[in-house]
């Protein structure tokens, strides 16, 4: 190769069209890759000189080859009614799926165990945020081990990589939807647990509603059940709910005893959708797709055990469209 440029396997990954992942693992002979895909992968890094650098080399393979995700069951529980709850184990089995692709294993870790982070053989951490704002944030791991962190943290470690969803995408497609279907006056049902998901998704949406000279209404924030949520709305002059809670089927059951949907109020819901797509009406979803999610992180841990520079993974939504609206 005539430039001196260094090439690296992000270039290789590029020019073969492939993934870094699937590059990675055609060139290691690791992972699920079709024998057409790994012949085109190594011809193309043989025409563009791609070597492995000798000390990442060494780097990887003293790896453990397993990364530890941290599982809070204060953050993620899964009684609650709060979407995270049903979109982290979804993101969760993908990126186990994902990672067994390239003989990766995953490990779980409780967020109690803080005090042994130094003891623990893994390549990488995911770690999220737990209610009230504090981050599980390891400690004591040794220098450069990479960090994946799904939520807030203001950090210039460049070890850190973050994994948000684009908050204003979130409501931008929800609200646009519901205002195209003729809604005047929107509100929002929120979480009572402050987390940052909760916060984001409320500032989203209270700017959308100021661009569109709205006066936002948001019911939730101290908790309550759905049915009193809901007539908060409705005594509010709400046509339309936008709600991030989990708890669906209880939101619709009481807004249908009250109006008719979606004629005379919609409802959409920030979810995964596997609850909303049995109920009657089905209810209209804005989804953040945990599975496609978790294999977009997956893509970029293996970047990071294999040397090279992962990026932020920037979740964007998805409508699925149902008849409450």
């Amino acid at each position: 190769m005539s430039s001196s440029r260094r090439v690296t396997l992000a270039t290789v990954a590029q020019a073969a069209g492939v993934s870094v992942s699937t590059a990675s693992a055609a060139l290691s002979g690791t992972g699920r890759v079709s024998p057409a895909t790994a012949d085109r992968v190594r011809g193309v890094a043989v025409e563009l000189g791609y070597r492995v650098d000798p000390s990442a080399r060494q780097l990887r393979s003293d790896r453990a080859r397993a990364v530890g995700v941290v599982i809070d069951t204060a953050a993620v529980n899964l009684d609650s009614n709060q979407s995270p709850a049903m979109w982290w184990p979804r993101a969760i089995f993908a990126l186990v799926d994902e990672l067994a692709n390239h003989n990766i294993v995953v490990q779980l870790i409780s967020a109690k165990t803080e005090t042994d982070w130094p003891t623990l053989a893994v390549d990488a951490v995911i770690t999220v945020e737990r209610p009230g704002g504090h981050t599980v944030r390891p400690q004591g791991l040794p220098y450069g081990t990479p960090i994946f962190f799904g939520g807030d943290l203001d950090s210039s470690d460049d070890t850190v990589t973050q994994i948000a969803p684009d908050f204003d995408s979130v409501c931008d497609l929800a609200l646009s939807h519901l205002a195209k279907r003729g809604a005047q006056r929107i509100g929002l049902l929120t979480l009572a647990a402050r987390i940052s998901f909760a916060a984001h998704v409320e500032a989203s949406y209270e700017r959308w509603c100021s661009q569109q000279g709205q006066q936002p209404i948001v019911v939730g924030r101290n908790g309550g059940a759905p049915a009193l949520l809901v007539d908060e709305l409705l005594t509010q002059g709400c046509d339309s709910i936008f709600s991030i809670s989990n708890a669906s089927a209880e939101i619709l059951r009481a807004l249908m005893a009250r109006r008719r949907v979606p004629d005379q109020c919609k409802l959409l819901v920030l979810s995964e959708g596997l609850v909303e797509e049995h109920l009657r009406p089905r209810i209209t979803v804005v989804s953040l797709d945990g599975a496609r999610a978790g294999r977009m992180v997956a893509e970029q841990i293996v970047k990071a055990i294999n040397a090279e520079r992962p990026s932020s993974v920037r979740i964007e939504p998805l409508l699925i469209l149902g008849e409450s609206t």
